[in-house]
């Protein structure tokens, strides 16, 4: 947890100047183990936490997404980020599920 809340921190560090706020347990989609099952039937995995970031891959429904356990809220929406391989995308925290 100790590497979670360090990330965390830089995260909001970074993002707090244009108005972003993050946290690592609240939001609708942390939970415990942070993975989360896709609901929608296409969902986006964004460069940053907004919809004026490009889209770098698309989930689809049944997909398992997560191992991080921070979650963005920006814009009246809560983002989630998940791992990609080989970076980090953020999803809407609503097409999410928590497992």
């Amino acid at each position: 947890m100790r590497g979670v809340l360090a990330r965390l921190t830089v995260i909001a560090a970074l993002l707090a100047p244009v108005g972003v706020t993050a946290t690592a347990t609240g939001g609708p989609a942390a939970a415990s183990g942070c993975h989360y099952r896709v609901q929608w039937p296409v969902a986006g995995v964004y460069a940053g936490p907004g919809f004026e970031h490009s889209i770098i891959k698309d989930k689809y429904a049944g997909d398992i997404v997560g191992e991080s356990c921070v979650v963005v809220f920006n814009e009246g929406e809560y983002w989630a980020e998940v791992d990609l391989g080989g970076g980090n995308g953020l999803m809407r925290a609503a097409a999410l599920q928590p497992i």
